[in-house]
């Protein structure tokens, strides 16, 4: 069977000789037989035209909804989300969504410092640690073709430097009279 290939903007046309002959080349090519109005002049003329009028039709293309997975983690042994504890926090949205999403609070466990937050989704994503929200659009990777995309967030920390303490400590010495003594000291 004959096919052709990247056929989107060939159309295929019949005049009114043989329909069922143009349906069996449409079929055989592959190409969909296009809608076509014929008019010509009447019997009896001796001079005519064939004019044809092709007809279009508009192709509905269908819209894809593309939904964004972002996913929160903290890592359990520098800290916790304030609300949620130690396990991921994930939001599901539409990709097209314009709402701003609240990020999850994240309290530090002691000797460490919560300074921001790191991840990949479409691009490398940084923010600080005074971000409150954020969007999906245009946040999360999608493979080719894929109608779910994602990014993950993750908790970033800093340890605390705790400053060393001077110590002062006091040490006396004494001696048993009954066996000796200092002999600088008396």
């Amino acid at each position: 069977m004959t096919q052709i290939k990247n056929a989107d903007n060939v159309r295929l046309f019949s005049l009114n000789s043989n329909p069922k002959l143009a349906e069996q080349i449409a079929q055989r090519v592959g190409i969909p037989l296009s809608k076509a109005s014929i008019s010509h002049f009447a019997d009896g003329e001796n001079e005519g035209y064939a004019s044809v009028e092709a007809v279009f039709e508009k192709e509905e293309t269908p819209v894809v909804k593309k939904t964004a997975h972002v996913t929160f983690t903290v890592d359990s042994e520098k800290g916790s989300f304030t609300e949620y504890g130690t396990n991921p926090v994930k939001f599901d949205s539409d990709e097209d969504n314009d709402q701003q999403f609240v990020i999850p609070e994240v309290t530090a466990k002691e000797g460490y410092k919560f300074v921001g937050w790191k991840g990949q989704g479409a691009d490398e994503i940084t923010w600080g640690a005074d971000a409150k929200t954020f969007g999906v659009t245009g946040l999360c990777f999608y493979n080719e073709d894929a109608t779910d995309g994602y990014a993950s967030i993750e908790a970033v920390f800093e340890k605390e430097e705790t400053p060393e303490t001077k110590r002062t400590s006091n040490v006396y010495f004494t001696v048993n009279p009954e066996y000796g003594s200092f002999t600088e000291y008396g």
